[in-house]
């Protein structure tokens, strides 16, 4: 082992498989030890919340980042954690060099890792995430607006890592994520060159999928707009995503995925961000982005109570909307107004 040991952070991006990342480090946990791999545990009981270390960050507490960084065992060649929220701290300015700096006096050469995804997929997951959090009930070509205006940057990767792309190729990897590259836990590990004898544990069936899928949209969407006609405050329960996923994981909605997209919102979307696509392409990958994600017709998968062909059926589907909000008056009844 030499003098400055490799501390890999991945940080991301959103909607990227963090958490199916973060599941597969954790029951990998052994084989990465005994190949001199040390995973840095999470400071919550969640798998990946590095809040401790991402609020260091952000808020420019670099002593306290060293002491973490201390608490890695001396025996190990890498350390190796993940958090999406990392993002955000690392792409302000002056964060990254501060943390190199520290990791440096440390021992440890630091290197970032973070996956990249085509705008649209990324918007279209986003939306299902916020919605099935009850954040807001609205239409998606109205959230593609919202996002193309008052959150267009968080879709810009050239704007959002400018500063860090001159750390390449050493100290970041940018990974394209998507169906057509692989699963994202393995070619995190194979970019790290790390390939144990006997391979990797495989992750646990409930890591891959947890979209709520079309019909959990829907209801979601309905659930949100009963709430706000209630003047309930959907703040006070905001991040509760259980309430429609139960349901979507007892009727196995998430297997009919949603997809809300049609192909002009498809091309309103990458219109937006072509010119700063290409850039940060030709600058990361000397590829075209067309090229790494060339446009791919996908059909539109919503779900309406007129899919339903019989009326009982359309009938006991909008009394679900009932059963959520009456689970979420049970378990939330300080955020319904009082008589």
């Amino acid at each position: 082992m030499g003098d400055t040991r490799s501390l890999i952070i991945h940080a991301g991006t959103h909607k990227t498989a963090s958490t199916y990342i973060q599941h597969r480090l954790a029951s990998n946990r052994d084989t990465l030890f005994k190949n001199n791999v040390f995973l840095v545990s999470p400071d919550t009981r969640k798998v990946g919340r590095c809040y401790e270390l991402a609020t260091h960050i952000k808020c420019g507490k670099f002593l306290r980042v060293k002491k973490f960084l201390q608490t890695i065992p001396r025996g190990v060649d890498s350390a190796i954690l993940s958090d999406e929220r990392l993002t955000q701290a690392l792409i302000q300015e002056g964060r990254v060099e501060s943390l190199v700096r520290v990791a440096e006096k440390a021992g440890f050469r630091v290197k970032l890792v973070f996956f990249i995804r085509d705008q649209p997929d990324y918007i279209n997951s986003l939306y299902v995430q916020e919605i099935k959090r009850f954040y807001h009930s609205m239409a998606i070509d109205k959230y593609v607006s919202r996002c193309l205006g008052k959150r267009a940057l968080r879709f810009d990767y050239f704007e959002m890592f400018r500063g860090l792309i001159e750390y390449l190729p050493n100290g970041v990897q940018f990974l394209p994520f998507g169906s057509a590259w692989g699963d994202p836990f393995d070619r995190l590990m194979q970019g790290q060159g790390w390939s144990p004898i006997g391979g990797w544990h495989p992750a646990e069936a409930e890591t891959l999928n947890d979209q709520i899928g079309a019909k959990g949209v829907w209801l979601a969407r309905k659930v949100g707009r009963r709430l706000a006609s209630l003047g309930v405050e959907r703040r006070l329960i905001r991040g509760q995503s259980r309430f429609i996923g139960r349901y979507a994981n007892q009727h196995g909605w998430s297997e009919s995925r949603f997809y809300g997209l049609d192909e002009a919102l498809v091309q309103q979307i990458r219109d937006h961000y072509l010119l700063n696509n290409e850039r940060f392409s030709r600058m990361v990958w000397s590829q075209s982005w067309q090229d790494l994600f060339p446009p791919v017709k996908r059909e539109v998968n919503v779900f309406q109570l007129s899919d339903l062909g019989q009326r009982r059926a359309r009938q006991k589907f909008r009394a679900l909307v009932d059963s959520v909000v009456h689970e979420i008056l049970q378990e939330k009844s300080d955020a319904f107004p009082t008589k």
